[in-house]
Order: C-alpha cells, then structure tokens, then sequence
C-alpha cells in the first residue's frame, strides 16, 4: 500500500453515538499514522448527519439506508428493496448492463470497485434480534459487498455474538473467513467466533480503540460541566443512561432499569453527599436510541431529593472523555462511557444490556464491577456502588496500570503495523 491508499470504511452507524464516533475517528487515526495521505470513503447508516457535512470524507449510503430502514420503512419493503440491491450488485458486475442500476446503488457499487481495500470499523453490529433476523442480512451485505468485488477486508475490533440461528452463524463465517485479518475486543467474542467454525489463524484480540482516544483539555471540561452548576468542590457521580432502543430491549427491562436508578441513585448520593451528574452519550439518530429523552426523566425524578445536574447537549467524544474524568464514580449504560471514564482512572460501574458489556469486562477481569439490566435489583445497584466507593482510591490506581497497558497494545495494533496479524495477545 502507499500513501495515495482508497479505503472504504463500512458498518458505521451513527455520528450522534458518540463510542461510535469515536470508533470511527480513532480508526481513520490510526490508518493515517499509516497512510498520512490515505483517502477515507465512509459508507454510513446515516450519511446526512451534520458531522459528514464538516468533514472532507466522502460519505455514501449504506445498504441498510438504501432498503430504508433508517428511514423505517416497512419490512416487506426493505426485503424488496434488499433483494433487489442484490440483484443490482451482480447487474453492475456485467458492465454492459450498469446502465440499468439505480444511482444510488451504483454509487456504493463503484465506490466499493475502485477502492483499495475496505476495513470494518470497531462495534457490536453482528448478534441476534427481533423475532425473524432482521436486518442481520442487510448488515451483512456491506462485508459480502467487499468479497464481491474482490477486495481485502480488515475487521477492526469487534464484538460479535451472541447468535440464536443457524443461518446467522453460518452467515457470519462466511464473510469473516474470508476476511484478512478479523480484530475482536472481548473474550466472549473469541469464544464465539470459536464455536461458530471462524479460522482462528485470521482472529486476534485487540482492545476496544476507545482506550486510545485523547480526552480534550481538563480546563475545557471544567468549564462546560461549571456552566451547568456543576460544584468542583463537591464529590461527584457521573451518570448515563439508556434509551429504550427499540426491539434490541424487553420495554418491561427497561421500565425496571428506570425505575431501580430512580431508587438507588437518590439513595446513595444523600448518604454520601454526592451530586448527580448526568450525562447522555448518545443523542439519536432516533429517539428509540436518544438518551436524552429518559436522562430528562430520570433527572427530573431525583433533582428534588439531591443535588443533580444534567449536562444537556450533544458533545464531541474527546469532551465528553475529559468531562467523566472529573467525576469521582461513574455509573455506566453506555458501554463507551464506561471505557471513557474508566480510561480517565474513574472507579466505573457497569449495567450492561447486550454481551458486549459483559465479554469486555470479562476480558480485562473487572467482572465484578457489572451488574445486568435483565437482572437488576436496587439492593444488588446499592451495595455494588457501597462497595466501589469504599475502595475508589485503590479501584483509581488499578485502572490507571489497566489503561496504560491497554493503551500501549492499541498503539501497537494500530500504529506499528496497521493491520498486523499479529494482534495483541
């Protein structure tokens, strides 16, 4: 490869996610420590949010905005248009014939033909939901689109799993066998990707790049949480939340989840004499995946028992880094604010709702401090803070040789040799 590299990155989500912005930005950084001149061709769910607009990227349609499920179209019109999305993928293949495809699709198609390579981008987008499957193809289709067109695949650190049908499975191996080299970032994962036949020889862990992402000046934080009354001089335990996420959670988990935060956080901010900061690390694409709307909830329930504080707004991911690095406990739902403030040396607790939170914590043997929102009860939320609060000084060294560590291997993985086999066990 030189510097003049075409590089397609597929699977990104959303913008408005901000561990997924940082998935993103901290894969093209480590690409451009690389390739300084490579160019970045961004196939996104979402390619009209604003921060495309301020970049100099291309950005094109994914195949999951093209069939229209971002667009929530109705499933049996999403399978037409799938199914016809594949059938313009071989029609564009025969040259004579690409006049008959649609020019939305041709684009991604060409795109995918004159690029050099393309790289997966870090995330949790392949395991089992909703009741048939979908869009598991749909998401699929953006790997199967790259063996199409012969081109080298690289799979940066993922989470995949878990997997209730055969065909899912089957499907998953077949994309990722094929690949170059498949990154994942968690032990379940691992394990997974064991069980489902994946050739180990091209599977390496490496750590969830977010543990790489340089937080923003700590005057800036200082000042954005003071503009929100935040007290510096006051302990302080910083909170997100999640939103209902549509089919990916049971609305009766969720209503619990809401309701046991509502309990445990007053509780034990009055014994300790915290304030409340709340935080939301995710502010759309749609309003099933915006924190903001329970946070206001949630916020509004506690604010007359303690002192609470919601930082409204959406922010870049180096800000809000630097912002949990200023709370003395963190509780997490978002899993990359959890890795954001544990990153900051940050005691952090976990609730986790998909595999992901639980194999991370698993992998770097912080276990304990993760708690299940389809199990969760305040008296278990209460005496998991009790206890992380009790040894937060001790809990803050720990994670600072923990982070450090972690930090060295994603140079390592990503800066030494971009897409090393070697991975980084």
């Amino acid at each position: 490869m030189n510097d003049s590299t075409k590089i397609l990155l597929i699977l990104v989500h959303s913008t408005q996610n901000a561990g997924d912005l940082a998935l993103l930005e901290m894969s093209m950084y480590s690409i451009k420590k690389r390739l300084p001149r490579a160019k970045f061709f961004i196939s996104a769910n979402y390619p009209e949010e604003a921060w495309y607009q301020q970049q100099e990227h291309q950005v094109i349609p994914s195949p999951s905005y093209l069939i229209g499920k971002t667009k929530n179209y109705s499933p049996l019109i999403q399978l037409i248009k799938f199914l016809l999305g594949c059938l313009f993928a071989f029609i564009f293949k025969i040259k004579v014939f690409r006049r008959l495809v649609s020019q939305p699709w041709k684009k991604l198609f060409e795109t995918y033909e004159t690029c050099d390579m393309v790289v997966a981008v870090p995330g949790n987008q392949f395991y089992s939901m909703g009741r048939f499957g979908w869009p598991f193809p749909v998401t699929i289709m953006s790997v199967a689109l790259a063996h199409l067109f012969n081109k080298p695949l690289y799979v940066l650190p993922q989470s995949i799993g878990p997997f209730r049908r055969w065909w899912e499975k089957a499907l998953i191996r077949w994309a990722y066998s094929r690949a170059e080299h498949v990154f994942l970032r968690d032990q379940i994962s691992l394990e997974v990707a064991r069980s489902i036949g994946l050739p180990m020889d091209k599977v390496s862990y490496a750590p969830d790049p977010a543990f790489g992402l340089t937080p923003a000046p700590r005057e800036q934080a200082c000042e954005l949480l003071i503009s929100f009354d935040w007290n510096p001089n006051i302990p302080s335990l910083g909170v997100t939340v999640i939103a209902p996420m549509g089919k990916s959670l049971s609305p009766k988990l969720v209503e619990n989840y809401y309701l046991v935060l509502s309990e445990a956080l007053p509780r034990f901010a009055l014994e300790h004499n915290l304030q409340i900061v709340f935080f939301t690390q995710v502010t759309g694409p749609t309003t099933l995946e915006d924190d903001r709307i329970p946070t206001l909830s949630l916020y509004q329930k506690v604010r007359s028992q303690v002192n609470a504080y919601f930082v409204d707004g959406a922010y870049p991911p180096s800000l809000l880094k630097a912002c949990y690095g200023e709370m003395d406990l963190f509780l997490a739902s978002r899993l990359h604010s959890g890795i954001f403030s544990m990153s900051m040396g940050v005691p952090t607790i976990f609730i986790g709702y998909l595999l992901k939170t639980k194999g991370v914590l698993k992998t770097l043997g912080l276990e304990q401090y993760g708690l299940e929102l389809s199990n969760l009860r305040v008296q278990d939320l209460v005496l998991l803070l009790e206890k992380t609060w009790a040894a937060k000084e001790r809990i803050s060294k720990e994670l600072n040789l923990l982070v450090a560590s972690l930090a060295t291997k994603v140079s390592f993985c990503y800066h030494s040799d971009a897409f090393s086999k070697r991975g980084c066990q």
